[in-house]
């Protein structure tokens, strides 16, 4: 596995760092010790290392950004959205099966070549209209999302 290297500038990363006031953005999280700046829209795919693209997450919020338990819409300057799997706002008490089926489906997702945000996304449309919870109604209706013809 190649090493990680640090792609954003130190002056950059100080920046978010004091925007973010050196703590988690995720509400209801305080956390001020092992910060991680993260790309909103991940390099990969066309995101950049612009101020308006990075927070500041504690590991666990970062953990589950990367896992699909937790999403964020919007950008610093305008407004940030945190959403947890289901579509829920973060701040809503979470559906423990609806977390659990997310995670599944995402996972799948991303196991067949997905990128996270098109994975984050599907997941958040399929079970805002789901009536089911069901793990593969949920995959199979995620994928037809990702694979429709866009017209």
């Amino acid at each position: 596995m190649p090493k990680a290297t640090q792609s954003i500038a130190p002056a950059v990363r100080r920046y978010v760092y004091h925007r973010d006031r050196g703590r988690c953005v995720v509400p209801g999280c305080s956390f001020g010790g092992f910060l991680d700046v993260h790309h909103l829209n991940p390099p990969a795919e066309g995101g950049g290392h612009d101020p308006e693209n990075l927070v500041t997450l504690c590991e666990g919020h970062h953990t589950a950004l990367h896992r699909g338990q937790l999403s964020i819409e919007g950008s610093p300057s305008t407004k940030l959205r945190f959403l947890r799997a289901d579509g829920t706002e973060y701040t809503d008490p979470p559906s423990v099966r609806a977390i659990a089926v997310g995670e599944q489906v995402f996972g799948a997702l991303r196991r067949l070549g997905f990128s996270e945000r098109q994975a984050r996304s599907a997941v958040r449309r399929v079970l805002e209209t789901a009536e089911t919870l069901c793990t593969a109604t949920l995959l199979r209706a995620a994928l037809g999302v990702l694979t429709a013809p866009r017209g």
